[in-house]
C-alpha cells in the first residue's frame, strides 16, 4: 500500500470517527435539533482535531485540523462552509433527488485549507 492510499484511508477513518461523534451529540439533545449548530470538538487523533456542525436540513459537516484551532477560526470556517452548501443545495437547475454537484462548492471546500483564502477574510493562517 502506497503512503497516499495509507493516508487517504487514515483520512477517512477520522471522518467516520467524527461523524459518529456528531452523531452522537446531536442524539445527546434530543434527536434532529440543537441548541446551536455548531457542536464544537468532536473527536481528536494524534494527526489532527475534528469539528462538526450540523445543518436544519440534518446535513452533517466536519472539519479537520492538523493542529488545535481557535475557537473564531472553526466558526467562520463553518460559516464559509455553510454559505457554499446552501448556495449549492439552493441551485434552480440541480437534478431533483439527485446529488448535489457543483464545481463552485468544490472549489470553496477546496479554498477553505488554503492561507490565501484564511488571508483574504483575515482568519489567520494553518488549519
Amino acid at each position: 500500500m502506497t503512503d497516499d492510499a495509507r493516508e487517504r484511508r487514515a483520512s477517512l477513518a477520522r471522518a467516520h470517527a467524527a461523524l459518529d461523534a456528531v452523531d452522537a451529540k446531536i442524539r445527546a439533545f434530543g434527536g434532529t435539533t440543537t441548541p446551536s449548530r455548531y457542536l464544537g470538538e468532536c473527536h481528536r487523533a494524534h494527526d489532527g482535531v475534528c469539528y462538526g456542525y450540523a445543518t436544519r436540513s440534518r446535513a452533517r459537516m466536519v472539519l479537520a485540523y492538523e493542529e488545535d484551532a481557535s475557537e473564531e477560526t472553526v466558526r467562520k470556517d463553518f460559516d464559509y462552509l455553510a454559505t457554499a452548501y446552501a448556495e449549492a443545495a439552493c441551485d434552480a437547475f440541480g437534478e431533483i433527488g439527485g446529488r448535489t454537484t457543483s464545481e463552485r462548492f468544490r472549489e470553496r471546500c477546496e479554498a477553505l485549507g488554503s492561507d490565501a483564502r484564511r488571508r483574504e477574510e483575515g482568519t489567520g493562517g494553518g488549519g
